[in-house]
């Protein structure tokens, strides 16, 4: 199939070449060599068919079709132009020249070597970056959305330099590999065209084959004299990002304990170095000219720019004005702003000046006529086709341009600014001093075009080159200079300097032996040579292999992020489908995701780093607020939030992202599943993908039957109903506690007890705990005031916490949080007295007390559970009113406790018989604490552990009913308000006999218990 896909491909570039090869010969000399001819020709149709697609594709907002449409008009205008210019179309005297372009083509594939081996080694910088659009933008033109989008904003273009995206995105659809495959293919193609471009252009320009390579040559890889400064060369890990990084970002200093080579490729691991001055100043290096390439724009907007300047100087030469070659000007430099926004601007300013300065020196109707009609012409068609020149309310106001004070784009003074030239540009760099030095003594006027090329190659390289001295970028209007985005002009610079080194190798020649000038080629390359090596081998210098992606594969096997992408591609519906990922937080840092990379054109709802705040293609903070609102509401699963935010696709790990959430979102996650609003299409391992079948504005409706709390089984615990310190399970309101060595407040603590609202709180007595000697000799004091609490709320938020805790429990209404207090009830007994003692075991769950009655002490071995007292063998009564007096006298301990009443036996068996049906579970973090021991414990006194059910609590009412939440609720009221929090009969089905629950402390409350529909979540203590 990749065979029968790559000659479908050959034939499709073979019908969009044959127009462009009939359109280069009419434009070059009949002399041109034939295969420079074939260059020109890709050429044209590289500007051509980027042109036609982007005009054609922002209208109808579709790729396939327009790149359809393009191939249709090549097939109709090769039949219309070969009927009438049979000759034009002949390809004898290319293939009878083979033996002048092979040798070429043989050096073009040797110098692109480097490039080639980084480029399919590593992802680089562009590739998958978390926010950008290298990868998801050519997988949106794939598919046949167009123009490119944000990766979470489907409804707004994105601002940007896309042409090698269409490129990219064509060969992905005509041959169906990867979008990194498609880069790497399109970006080498790229680099040979450019230095085959650059080698037959300077022969027809009458350049020796000697100084031609150099041109090809420096093109692709000269670069500075860096490593003659590696003494005070510094790496830094924002990779030259950061115009003055900090210390902690440092990766790589000299050391002298190394090699000369080896410091030279641990200083080539970022694109972007920095230099430290002799004042101890820092300036951040220009980017090394194999790191500018692998930014793939910049190798489409240097392939353009290269072709642009070319025809160019063909149209300057003609004394005509030769309407089809201003044509084809106008659009290569209307066209470059598509393909590098920096190179567009520098080519289109470069262009006018030429035009004017041609017009200022003979001032004739023809010279100004071009003048004026490239100036209109291609600014109109820049704007056009959008890019980086888009406008829009969506976008904000973007970075603007800052004049500097003073100038200099780097720091250290004169002897800094010298040092810096020289190690950013190296031989180049000096190369075109030279020829600036002697063009004017040795300049030849029988040849305009050299000279045309030599004017434009010098403006081109002295406005790039002082524009990032003169001015900065400042990323909301703060005025400081952060980021290095400016030093983009640079790569400009490269590209004029190289231009320039040839007339100065030209001109050298003519004095000194060609020997001298071959030298210079080494001194270019060893930075541009140590960088592609430092990418592509690793630290034993074993080459990293062919590169996919950061989840192809792990530890041999395919990783979950490939499956559950491509599952979603096969799945989705359009291509504009929006997942949501809740597990986000699992991501692999500073990776794009891995169902934007291989689900196609799909998008997530959570906007990522650069549409927050990149420079560059930013947008509007009004448009990030409201999109980061809608993700909000869909990480906590509120009625309506999928439609509000267009999202048709859940993609999580059911059970390890519900266990970090709050029990309102649980509970919600268990209703979407349950009831058919989410329908899993795909599971992997924990991840899973859920379709958004079904609108979900009716979630919170009837909320209380899925209610999932968490619970913990306390099998130990003293008499304040704490848990061993190695075992503590989070307090009933929320509140942690810490051990007395860490410092804070203590139990006694005024402060601590008007952050409690009125009543006692289970774990915090209002005196001191009395001394008792525990079963097994050892003494415990009530941990009086050994507890200090970590007071991470807020006191309000506190108080909230424990009022609702006790309203669920207790069955109080609550008014507003901004109203008057409630007024107090008679309080509930969750369980009877009697029974807050124990449960039996699995064998003994029929047994009865061996002696005493069912509430007695007596009976007990092990640690003092809540509410028993050893000394009067009787339970303690746990909740009692604050009005009644005799029960403040009990609180306060001036009377002795009196007996429990007794309870009729069919009450209690009927109880019992209840509790049997419920089982106990043990996890962190509870909602729901679950204090469970056997009945009768062992003859040791212990615990046994190993009777304790680690399944979920499920109480099953006898009937449905509303719970009655206003009032002192009867026992049967609190009991159908349980078990309707934890689930209904048609759900949990029957429930097993278990009968080890004692009892139940609850922790949480849901937002809707007593409101129908109020799912906001703002009644959820655990939200808030």
């Amino acid at each position: 199939m990749l065979l029968i896909h790559s000659m479908l491909a050959g034939a499709f570039f073979l019908v969009l070449l044959a127009p462009a090869w009939w359109l280069a010969g009419s434009v070059l000399p009949p002399a041109a060599r034939p295969f420079f001819r074939l260059l020109c020709a890709v050429g044209f149709t590289l500007v051509g068919f980027v042109s036609f697609v982007n005009l054609l594709g922002r209208v109808i907002h579709q790729s396939i079709v327009s790149v359809v449409a393009y191939v249709a008009f090549c097939v109709i205008a090769t039949v219309i132009l070969r009927r009438r210019f049979p000759e034009g179309f002949r390809l004898t005297p290319l293939w009878s020249t083979w033996r002048s372009w092979i040798g070429p083509v043989f050096l073009a594939a040797a110098f692109g070597f480097p490039q080639w081996l980084l480029a399919v080694s590593t992802n680089y910088w562009d590739e998958v970056l978390p926010s950008g659009i290298y990868l998801t933008g050519i997988n949106q033109f794939a598919d046949g959305l167009f123009p490119p989008r944000h990766n979470a904003f489907p409804e707004i273009t994105i601002k940007y330099h896309y042409a090698f995206h269409i490129l990219a995105g064509t060969l992905k659809w005509l041959t169906g590999l990867s979008a990194n495959f498609s880069i790497d293919i399109v970006s080498t193609a790229l680099w040979l065209f450019v230095f085959l471009f650059v080698w037959f252009w300077l022969r027809e320009l009458e350049f020796d084959a000697l100084v031609a390579t150099w041109g090809g040559f420096a093109v692709l890889l000269s670069g500075g004299f860096s490593y003659l400064y590696l003494g005070r060369l510094e790496s830094y890990k924002t990779g030259g990002f950061t115009k003055v990084p900090a210390t902690a970002d440092l990766v790589h200093k000299y050391d002298p304990a190394k090699g000369w080579l080896a410091n030279i490729v641990d200083a080539a691991q970022v694109p972007s170095t920095h230099l430290r001055n002799g004042d101890g100043s820092l300036s951040n290096l220009p980017w090394d000219i194999a790191g500018q390439f692998q930014q793939h724009a910049v190798s489409a907007g240097i392939a353009m720019t290269v072709f642009a300047l070319f025809l160019l100087v063909t149209w300057q030469r003609r004394k005509e004005f030769n309407i089809p070659l201003a044509a084809a000007t106008i659009a290569a430099f209307g066209v470059l702003f598509l393909g590098h926004a920096v190179f567009g601007g520098v080519g289109f300013i470069t262009a006018a000046l030429c035009l004017l300065g041609a017009w200022l020196r003979q001032r004739t109707w023809i010279r100004f006529l071009r003048g004026a009609v490239f100036g209109a012409a291609a600014g109109a068609l820049a704007l056009l086709h959008g890019g980086m020149l888009t406008r829009g309310l969506a976008y904000g106001t973007g970075s603007f341009s800052t004049i500097r004070k003073s100038f200099g784009y780097a720091s250290g003074g004169i002897m800094g600014f010298v040092n810096w030239n020289l190690a950013g540009f190296g031989v180049t760099l000096l190369l075109a001093l030279a020829a600036w030095a002697l063009h004017l003594r040795r300049r030849d006027g029988a040849n305009p075009e050299r000279r045309a090329l030599f004017v434009a190659a010098s403006v081109f390289t002295l406005f790039s080159y002082f524009v990032p001295h003169t001015m900065f970028y400042s990323s909301e209007t703060s005025g400081i200079e952060q980021f290095t985005e400016i030093s983009k002009f640079f790569f400009c610079t490269h590209l004029g300097l190289a231009l320039l080194s040839v007339f100065g190798v030209a001109y050298t020649l003519r004095r000194v032996h060609w020997g001298a000038v071959a030298a210079a080629f080494p001194l270019a390359a060893v930075m541009p040579l140590a960088f592609c090596y430092a990418g592509s081998f690793d630290a034993k210098h074993h080459w990293t292999g062919l590169y996919r992606s950061p989840y192809e594969y792990i530890g041999g096997k395919m990783n979950v992020e490939v499956q559950m992408g491509e599952a979603l591609g096969r799945l989705k519906k359009s291509n504009r489908d929006v997942f949501y990922d809740a597990s986000q937080d699992e991501r692999i840092e500073g990776y794009l995701s891995g169902l934007l990379m291989y689900a196609g054109s799909v998008f997530t709802l959570t906007p990522s780093a650069f549409e927050r705040n990149g420079v560059g293609f930013r947008l509007s903070e009004q448009v990030v607020a409201a999109k980061l609102a809608q993700s909000s509401r869909m990480g906590r699963l509120l009625p309506g939030a999928p439609e509000g935010a267009g999202c048709s696709w859940y993609y999580g790990r059911p059970v390890e992202d519900m266990a970090l959430a709050p029990v309102i979102v649980r509970s919600r996650f268990d209703k979407l599943v349950g009831d058919g609003y989410f329908v899993k299409r795909h599971q992997v391992g924990a991840r899973a993908l859920f379709s958004i079948d079904k609108p979900t504005l009716d979630l919170d409706d009837d909320l209380e039957l899925h209610w999932q709390p968490k619970i913990v089984a306390q099998t130990r615990c003293d008499r304040d109903a704490d848990v061993p310190r190695r075992a503590q399970p989070p307090d009933p309101r929320g509140l942690r506690f810490d051990q007395a060595s860490q410092g804070g407040a203590r139990r006694d603590d005024p402060a601590l007890r008007r952050a409690i609202p009125r009543g006692r709180a289970r774990g915090l007595p209002r005196r001191p705990a009395r001394r008792h000697v525990l079963p097994d000799g050892e003494e415990d004091r009530g941990r009086r005031g050994a507890q200090p609490l970590d007071v991470d709320l807020p006191r309000l938020a506190r108080r909230r916490l424990a009022a609702r805790v006790r309203a669920l429990v207790l069955g109080l209404r609550l008014p507003d949080p901004r109203g008057p207090r409630p007024r107090r009830v008679r309080r509930a007994r969750l369980l009877p007295r009697a029974r807050r003692g124990v449960v039996a075991g699995p064998r003994q769950e029929d047994r009865r007390p061996r002696r005493g009655r069912e509430g007695s002490a007596a009976s007990v071995r092990g640690p003092l559970p809540p509410g028993l007292d050893r000394r009067s063998r009787r339970v303690v009564p746990q909740e009692r009113d604050r009005v009644d007096p005799e029960r403040d006298r009990h609180r306060q301990g001036r009377v002795p406790l009196g007996r429990a009443p007794r309870r009729h036996p069919r009450s209690r068996r009927l109880r019992r018989r209840r509790l049997r049906r419920d089982r106990g579970v043990a996890a962190d973090q509870p909602d729901l604490v679950l204090a469970a021991r056997p009945r009768r414990p062992d003859r040791a006194g212990g615990v046994r552990n190993a009777d304790l059910d680690p399944r979920p609590v499920r109480l099953q009412p006898r009937r449905e009913a509303r719970p009655r939440l206003l009032g002192a609720p009867r026992r049967e009221d609190l009991r159908l308000v349980l078990a309707g929090a934890l689930g209904g009969p048609d759900r949990a089905g029957p429930a097993p006999r278990n009968p080890r629950v004692r009892q139940l402390v609850l922790t949480g409350t849901p937002s809707g218990a007593g409101r129908r529909g109020s799912g906001d979540g703002t009644g959820s203590c655990l939200t808030r």
